[in-house]
């Protein structure tokens, strides 16, 4: 059949090919403040992600390696960041 070639990885598996553990916490906290002004609600939300900052990877350059490669991180989860909201019900 002409299928064409196909990649195979040869290497033995081991765990230094597993990602790491990822210990990914986020946490959000928010406040209403009921206004005298027509039954308004003033509402404040923070939630920030990756608390820990993990630096876990998610996935490597290239499943297929040569003799003496190694394998190189490509994606990783996104850094800590905190994110604001604020809004008026009324």
């Amino acid at each position: 059949l002409n299928q064409g070639s196909q990649r195979v990885i040869m290497e033995p598996a081991s765990d230094g090919q597993r990602f790491p553990f990822q210990r990914l916490v986020d946490i959000g906290i928010g406040k209403r403040f009921n206004l005298k002004w027509r039954g308004a609600v003033f509402k404040v939300d923070a939630q920030m992600f990756n608390v820990f900052n993990d630096d876990s990877l998610e996935f490597w350059q290239d499943l297929v390696l040569a003799e003496g490669d190694v394998f190189l991180p490509d994606t990783y989860v996104l850094p800590r960041r905190l994110m604001l909201r604020i809004g008026l019900e009324y």
